[in-house]
């Protein structure tokens, strides 16, 4: 300030005399002119002309010499006011300059009290101030830092980077910057800090100086896991994720692009960074426009699914697009990811090819079932209708009936696991179709628990049936799956379960509405039980509790599986509690509807009695491909009064059909050449009326209601049952049901012929104690028949047990197993004292069975 202050004053003083130096000249130049002028006049000599001249130079000196005069008047007036304006602008100036030392104290006071380091330097890099905080981080005192390069601090590859990036900060005019990295200090540690630099400038734009704060970070003490290290390792994630990644600021203009990006829209980054999206002449451009108003105008995320062709193939990706946010909630820009989807699209279109294979491999499975049942059924229909027919011989001995018997067992044992394996088939092929049809629950169980009460009192166990009070009458679902259920469980409680144990079965309601009830069933025995561990698996198929269940006790391992499975599809539920050697208890529950409203006479199939006729008179076209099939057939039919003829193609069939017309037409579905749907369809079509029912073993999903559509007019299963087959024929045909035929008839019907043989071969009479022991019979059967009424009536339980049971006996002796049937049952239920309620309708049942049999007793005897 002082040396400006001095340069003014001279330039001053050096104006004043150049000033003075010129008046001066000027007024010599005057008087020498005035002088010379006077002498010329005064000289009588002189040229006129010449006088004239110095006239005039006179006049013109004069001029010059009085505007001389007041130039320098004026100039000297305009160095005052000039020299009183610079006096006071250096009175500013001094009085700034004494504020900015005042204020560059201030800051050193402060830079010394601060925790950062505050240090100036000039543009050069050389210190020009440090605080004294510097030695608490770096180990040097401020004193050895001043006047030193800042590259003291840095290794080579640092201080390359910081010269890097200070240049480009001045070449840009970036007035103020951030950035880490790492020092080293006096004592060889390693540090990292973050460093605030402002540049100054003076008025010229030029860099004067270099004002920064270094914070201290943290001690890298030799570890990777620093800053420098994070940094590079983010940026290394970004460029080299599988996925497309890119960042815009809110003008729309590209500030990051990864690797992935540029590789993928085969794009350089220099081209697209710093750019916008009208500055770039790339396909891609506009596809993502609108997402980017999206993000901008809503606020919120946008995806959208796009294909790219890179390297010879398709790659798929997901671009989502979403707003970035500042701390304050605002908006700052746009960040674009997308997602490499490629696999994930593969594995879709493989998923779908599967699903595809898996539907062609279910549809195989559906026909490989049909066709499995066909196959297997058909033979065995042929071993149980053969057996069935042999046992109804009356020339058979007793080893004949025995051997007999034992094969029609097994097959029935046989034809079981068949159905088992095949209804746990389609049930997981999910082919197996639930009825809803009104059933009269307590006849269903009583019938189906029939012969079960029989087994477990064969093997000495006490069996009980309880029945809920509560339950209604007629419910409404699958019976047959119910049954199922029932069945399985209580055929396992019975296999598993020693003489002189015991198998309870109740049901009653655990839940009921005004429209819905849940029904539920405990089974329970007593029986071997079953471990913890094995709990958990034996609802799992081919799975027994015991290793060696198949060998002692036989079957598939299906039955709880498919007992589960039933529950299941009914919205119903199983589970079992168990300890070994004191028994189980399975729990089902099923829902059901139920309305007592319905009529309380329903469909029933009635049982014909043994060597009825209810097909007499009836002409049957039995249309079958398989022999034995054939003569199971004709022999049922037969022997039920019908005249039958048999063909083996479905061609024939129709040929025939077309020349006679029949009573009914029993057609199978698989055969070579011409099937039942497409004869049953040329037959409609050429005017044929008569009845046409399907007999087949198919398992086919829909094969009842396709035979339907192909103009049948009922269907019926393989292996079939007489009974039931007897009567859909009459049903068909018109024909009156045992139900609706006279009890005239029915008594014709209904004539027992006396099994002899059995007396002798299987109980070893002679021809004389046979008809002793018929004449005993004709004395013994009204007396006890009349006990057991009035045990009934008294309600005398246990004598009308005891009455039961010998009756029982009594007819057994005869074979008269419908009369057996039901001594046992009423024999069960007054002993378990269980559906009393229908035990005097039975005992009436009973005594109308024998007033049927007793014309043959006294025939026999007379």
């Amino acid at each position: 300030m002082k040396k400006i202050v001095n340069s003014v004053i001279w330039l001053f003083v050096t104006i004043g005399m150049i000033l003075c130096v010129l008046l001066y000249y000027s007024w010599h130049i005057r008087q020498r002119v005035h002088i010379t002028a006077t002498m010329a006049r005064k000289s009588s000599n002189t040229d006129t002309e010449l006088l004239a001249a110095l006239q005039k130079n006179e006049l013109y000196t004069e001029y010059s010499f009085w505007f001389i005069l007041f130039a320098v008047c004026v100039a000297i007036v305009f160095l005052c006011v000039e020299g009183r304006y610079i006096s006071l602008r250096f009175a500013q100036l001094r009085d700034r300059s004494n504020r900015l030392y005042k204020s560059s104290q201030s800051y050193k006071r402060l830079a010394q009290q601060a925790g950062p380091i505050m240090y100036t330097s000039t543009p050069e890099g050389y210190f020009s101030f440090v605080s004294s905080r510097v030695e608490e981080i770096t180990g040097y005192t401020a004193e050895e830092v001043t006047d030193q390069h800042y590259s003291m601090f840095l290794d080579t590859r640092t201080f390359n980077r910081l010269e890097n990036f200070y240049s480009e900060q001045m070449r840009g005019h970036q007035d103020y910057s951030s950035i880490q990295f790492e020092i080293i200090t006096k004592s060889g540690e390693r540090k990292w800090v973050e460093q605030l630099v402002s540049v100054v400038r003076d008025d010229f734009g030029h860099v004067t100086e270099f004002q920064c704060i270094v914070k201290d970070l943290y001690s890298s003490g030799g570890s990777d896991y620093n800053v420098d290290y994070i940094r590079e390792r983010l940026e290394a994630v970004i460029d080299f994720t599988p996925s497309l990644m890119f960042i815009k600021d809110m003008s729309g203009r590209y500030l990051l692009v990864n690797k992935r990006f540029s590789e993928v829209l085969q794009t350089p980054r220099e081209a697209i960074i710093g750019r916008i999206d009208e500055d770039l002449d790339f396909p891609w451009v506009e596809r993502y426009a609108h997402m980017d108003s999206h993000v901008i105008s809503a606020g919120t995320p946008i995806d959208q699914d796009d294909a790219f062709e890179f390297e010879g193939q398709t790659l798929f990706f997901n671009m989502t697009k979403f707003p970035l946010r500042n701390s304050y909630g605002e908006m700052i820009g746009i960040c674009g990811i997308a997602h490499d989807v490629t696999d994930k699209k593969n594995s879709y279109r493989e998923m779908a090819r599967a699903k595809h294979l898996a539907e062609e491999a279910r549809r195989a499975q559906e026909i490989f079932l049909a066709n499995m049942s066909h196959e297997i059924r058909t033979p065995m229909n042929g071993i149980l209708g053969m057996t069935g027919l042999l046992l109804q011989d009356p020339r058979l001995h007793g080893n004949q009936q025995e051997f007999i018997t034992a094969i029609q067992t097994s097959a029935a044992n046989l034809l079981v696991i068949i159905n088992e394996i095949l209804d746990f088939s389609k049930i997981k092929a999910g082919k197996l179709n639930l009825e809803e049809k009104p059933f009269y629950l307590g006849e269903e169980i009583e019938n189906a628990l029939y012969t079960l009460k029989h087994q477990a009192q064969e093997k000495d166990l006490v069996f009980i049936t309880t029945l809920d009070e509560h339950l209604p009458e007629i419910i409404i679902g699958d019976k047959v799956r119910l049954i199922q259920v029932l069945v399985n469980l209580v055929e396992n409680a019975i296999k598993f379960t020693g003489p002189g144990g015991s198998v309870n079965v109740h049901l009653y309601p655990a839940s009921i509405g005004k429209e819905k009830i849940r029904l539920a069933i405990d089974v329970a025995d007593t029986g071997i039980g079953i471990a913890p561990e094995k709990q958990l698996h034996i609802f799992e198929s081919f799975t027994q509790s015991h290793g060696d269940d198949n060998r002692t006790f036989g079957g598939t391992g299906l039955g709880l599986a498919i007992c589960r499975e039933l529950a299941e599809m009914q919205q119903g539920s199983i589970s079992v509690e168990s300890k070994p050697g004191e028994g189980s208890r399975f729990h089902v529950e099923i829902p059901f509807n139920y309305d007592n409203t319905l009529a309380t006479e329903m469909e029933k199939t009635p049982v014909f009695p043994k060597n009825s006729k209810p097909l007499l008179g009836k002409s049957i076209l039995i249309v079958e491909d398989n022999l034995i099939n054939q003569k199971v057939a004709y022999h049922a039919l037969s022997n039920a009064g019908a005249r039958v003829a048999i063909v083996d193609n479905g061609r024939t069939a129709v040929e025939l059909v077309l020349m006679q017309s029949y009573d009914c037409i029993l057609m199978d579905i698989q055969m070579p050449g011409m099937d039942g749907h497409e004869a049953t369809q040329l037959m409609r079509k050429n005017g044929v009326t008569d009845v046409i029912i399907a007999m087949t073993a198919s398992a086919l999903k829909g094969e009842k209601e396709r035979c339907l559509e192909s103009g049948m007019n009922d269907y019926i299963s393989k292996p079939f049952e007489a009974d039931e087959l007897f009567t859909k024929i009459l049903k068909a045909t018109g024909s009156p049901t045992l139900q609706e035929i006279p009890k005239t008839q029915v008594k014709h019907m209904s004539s027992y012929n006396i099994d002899f043989q059995y007396l002798r071969s299987k109980i070893g009479l002679e021809d004389h104690e046979i008809n002793d022991l018929l004449v005993d019979m004709q004395a013994d059967f009204p007396e006890k028949l009349e006990m057991l009424q009035q045990s009934v009536q008294s309600e005398d339980w246990q004598n009308a047990f005891i009455m039961a049971h010998q009756l029982k006996s009594c007819f057994s002796l005869l074979q008269h197993t419908e009369a057996v049937r039901l001594s046992l049952s009423i024999e069960m239920d007054t002993q378990s004292r269980e559906n009393l309620s229908s035990v005097p309708h039975r005992v009436g049942k009973l005594v109308s069975m024998y007033q049927e049999i007793l014309p043959a007793l006294q025939t026999a005897t007379s």
